[in-house]
């Protein structure tokens, strides 16, 4: 049965772990990587809020007439119920039966 493989021969090639050198190369690589990353997310982050803001832009433009007519059709039906006078009780009735079971 074969030896399992050392996982430092990987790094240096003859099976010894990484010296100083190669952790602080090493170190610094994976800080670079990191920071390269976390600048991406940012810009991708950013992207999506301009398109987010951008398409509610748009879609408040697109129904601005729309809101315009719900406004004044709210207004005319408040007008009308107030020259009329009307109240409205809202309410919720609840009603127990006894039947017999005959």
């Amino acid at each position: 049965m074969p030896a399992p493989q050392d996982p430092f021969r990987l790094l240096t090639g003859d099976g010894r772990p990484p010296g100083l050198f190669g952790r602080i190369v090493a170190t610094i690589a994976a800080v670079g990587l990191f920071a390269l990353a976390f600048t991406v997310s940012v810009f991708v982050l950013a992207g999506a809020v301009a398109v987010g803001v951008l398409f509610w832009g748009w879609f408040m433009w697109k129904t601005r007439a729309l809101r315009r007519d719900l406004r004044e059709q709210m207004n005319t039906m408040q007008q009308r119920a107030d020259a009329r006078d009307i109240t409205i009780i809202e309410g919720e009735v609840i009603r127990e039966e006894d039947r017999d079971p005959r």
